[in-house]
């Protein structure tokens, strides 16, 4: 029995040994620049994609950018509080445009990642938030980390042969009208497949604005930028984020259509390139001397 109880600790012991190995280079390959922020900023914008484009410029104003693709209000509601808790907020950017309220963001997501950045105060109790932050930190039992830990050993052994024939990427400029069409239907289909809001993100969203009230946080939306051809399917598309901040009397910053004619200022069709971004940051920030 005594034997049978040391072989017991013995494999336990390198089960715990590899899963810190592997949890350690898990995170490192999964969570990448996901895990990257910053505490000594007083002003934060919380963002999906649209955001990146942005960058590190807005620190020159004094804004951290703390924006992530694939973010959803939920994702957003966990950094907020995981600022809250650990650095004095003053005021909040927040992404309002017209699709981050559709139902297919419940899908479109960083749950499995944003538990990095979760507190009690995202669970109803703390249960459940030690189970998550638990699981988190099992590499063995997180399929994805599992995955990209797979590929990534495996990649090793790939024979270096096959090359992928990777085509000239045309910018958004660069694209023929007819392409620059049918990339916008796309994205709008891809965006906007039903009618009705998500009534699971708008509650995640009046979470966001209630924590900011609570905390004497100021809470300002933005629209961004977007192409005349991605305009012109979305023009009476709306899920409601932007209408639901101003039923608040929260501020919106309106610029979908400012650079309708720079299309050299887009990546793709709802999504600006560098250029475009140190172009609207200043525009942007500006407004807070208003």
């Amino acid at each position: 029995m005594k034997k049978f109880i040391i072989n017991i600790f013995y494999f336990l012991s390198i089960l715990v040994v590899l899963n810190t190995i592997l949890n350690h280079y898990g995170n490192e390959l999964y969570l990448g620049s996901y895990k990257e922020h910053a505490l000594d900023f007083h002003s934060y914008l919380l963002s999906d994609s649209r955001g990146l484009p942005l960058k590190t410029h807005t620190e020159t104003y004094g804004v951290y950018n703390f924006s992530a693709e694939s973010d959803s209000y939920m994702d957003m509601k966990r950094k907020l509080n995981y600022l809250i808790k650990y650095t004095k907020v003053d005021t909040i950017y927040l992404t309002v445009d017209d699709h981050t309220l559709s139902p297919y963001r419940e899908g479109s997501n960083n749950l499995d990642r944003s538990i990095y950045y979760a507190t009690q105060e995202d669970y109803p109790n703390s249960f459940q938030y030690f189970k998550d932050k638990l699981l988190f930190n099992i590499a063995l039992l997180q399929p994805k980390k599992r995955t990209i830990l797979k590929n990534h050993i495996t990649s090793y052994f790939k024979s270096d042969s096959n090359q992928i024939n990777n085509r000239a990427i045309k910018s958004w400029e660069q694209l023929s009208e007819v392409e620059r069409l049918a990339d916008a239907n796309i994205r709008f289909e891809y965006q906007h497949p039903d009618s009705y809001n998500s009534e699971q993100l708008i509650s995640h969203l009046e979470a966001i604005i209630k924590l900011c009230n609570d905390h004497n946080i100021t809470l300002i939306g933005i629209q961004y930028p977007l192409t005349r051809d991605y305009l012109e399917l979305t023009r009476n598309v709306s899920h409601g984020a932007s209408e639901l901040f101003t039923k608040k009397g929260l501020k919106v910053l309106d610029y979908r259509t400012i650079f309708i004619n720079n299309n050299d200022y887009f990546s793709n069709q709802d999504h600006l390139n560098d250029k475009g971004g140190k172009e609207l940051i200043p525009l942007l920030f500006d407004q807070q001397s208003d």
